[in-house]
C-alpha cells in the first residue's frame, strides 16, 4: 500500500479527512464543508490516545523493568513504538489539534484541508490551507499554500512547515518535506509545548515569504533565456571549472558527465510540467528540479529523499541554479 494510511479495524475506513477533493487513492472521508478540529479528529479516526508504558524482561519467571518504554494505542493496544526513552513525552492527537487551533483561529480565513494517520497510527498529519494562492504571471499555473503539522508516536520529531503539496498519504507527506519552507522540528520532550509557540511567528513570516516568493517567480517567468546563457548555467551547476575547460578539448569530459548533461537538458524540454513558461528562467529551474525528482536514478528512496531534501546534494544544486537565475539582468 503506497498510501500507507491507517485503516480502522471496526469500520474499515481509512484514517483520512478530506475537504471537498478526493485523493488519488480514493480512500478517506470527503466532506463538502470545512469542519472544526473536534469533527476532523473523529472523521479522520484520530480520536485515540497513546500511552507510554515501561518494558519488562522475564528472567526466571520474574518480570524486571528495563530503562525503555513502549508507545501503545489504548483503543486497540497496537504497539506503535518499542524503544522510547524515559524523557520522551507523548503529544496526544487532540493536543496537536488544539495547537493547530491556536494558529488557525488567529487567522479566520485558514481552514482544515486534510488530516490523517499512517501505518498503525504512529504518524499523524493535519493540513490547513492558507488563504489565496500564488499565480504565475496571470497564467493557469497556480501554487496553493498549506501549513502542515506532523506528530509522531514512533520516536520521531514534531514538524511544522509550509508546502505547496496537499498531503493525503505517505507519498505526498514525503513530497511535502522536499519542498518545505520555514520548518520547525521538535523532539518529544517536556518543553515542546513552549517551543511550539514559535509557530505563530512562523505563520506570520509565511505571509511575507509567499508574497516575496510570488514576486520572484513572476520575475523568473518573464525573463527569457537564450540558449548560450541556459547552457552556461547548467554547466556551472553540474561541472567543475576544470571540466568546463575540457568541454571542447580532444579528451573532453567523461561519458558519465556527458550523459548527465544530456539527461538534464532533456528534462528541461520534456519532463512533466515543462509545457509551461517555455524559454523562461522559471522553465529552466523547473526542468532542473524535475530532473532530480523524476529522471535521475538513486540507489534507494532514502538516498533520493536525503538528496532532494533541504541541505542534500541535489537540493544544493537546484539552489545554485536558482541563485544564478536571480542574478540575471
Amino acid at each position: 500500500m503506497a498510501h500507507n494510511l491507517a485503516i480502522d479495524s471496526k469500520t474499515g475506513e481509512a484514517s483520512l479527512y478530506l475537504l471537498k477533493q478526493k485523493a488519488w487513492h480514493n480512500l478517506g472521508q470527503v466532506v463538502e464543508t470545512a469542519k472544526n478540529s473536534d469533527e476532523v479528529l473523529k472523521i479522520a479516526h484520530l480520536d485515540y490516545q497513546v500511552e507510554k508504558i515501561p518494558n519488562f524482561v522475564n528472567i526466571n519467571d520474574e518480570f524486571i523493568p528495563t530503562s525503555s518504554f513502549s508507545l501503545i494505542r489504548t483503543d486497540n493496544h497496537d504497539i506503535l513504538y518499542s524503544v522510547a526513552q524515559s524523557k520522551y513525552t507523548v503529544m496526544q492527537n487532540i493536543e496537536a489539534f488544539k495547537y493547530m487551533d491556536s494558529l488557525v483561529n488567529a487567522k479566520s480565513d485558514i481552514i482544515y484541508e486534510t488530516a490523517g494517520a499512517l501505518g498503525k497510527g504512529e504518524t499523524t498529519f493535519v493540513t490547513a490551507k492558507l488563504p489565496g494562492y500564488m499565480r504565475i504571471n496571470g497564467s493557469d499555473d497556480i501554487i496553493e499554500k498549506f501549513l502542515v503539522f506532523t506528530n509522531s508516536h514512533a520516536g520521531g520529531a514534531l514538524s511544522l512547515y509550509f508546502t505547496d503539496v496537499r498531503v493525503v498519504c505517505n507519498n505526498t507527506l514525503n513530497a511535502s518535506f522536499k519542498g518545505a519552507t520555514n520548518r520547525i522540528n521538535l523532539k518529544h520532550t517536556a518543553n515542546m509545548s513552549d517551543r511550539l509557540k514559535e509557530g505563530a511567528k512562523l505563520l506570520d513570516l509565511s505571509y511575507k515569504y509567499n508574497a516575496e516568493f510570488e514576486e520572484i517567480l513572476n520575475h523568473l517567468v518573464k525573463f527569457q533565456l537564450n540558449e548560450t546563457v541556459a547552457k552556461n548555467i547548467i554547466h556551472n551547476t553540474f561541472l567543475t571549472a576544470e571540466e568546463i575547460e575540457m568541454m571542447n578539448t580532444v579528451d573532453g569530459i567523461s561519458t558519465r558527465k556527458r550523459n548527465t548533461l544530456d539527461d538534464v537538458f532533456r528534462a528541461i524540454e520534456t519532463a512533466p510540467g515543462q509545457d509551461l513558461h517555455r524559454g523562461s528562467a522559471l522553465h529552466l529551474y523547473n526542468g532542473v528540479t524535475s530532473y532530480f525528482q523524476n529522471v535521475k536514478t538513486y540507489k534507494s528512496e532514502d538516498r533520493k529523499m536525503a538528496g532532494i531534501n533541504l541541505g542534500g546534494d541535489e537540493s544544493i544544486a537546484a539552489q545554485r541554479v536558482f541563485n544564478q537565475l536571480l542574478l540575471l539582468k
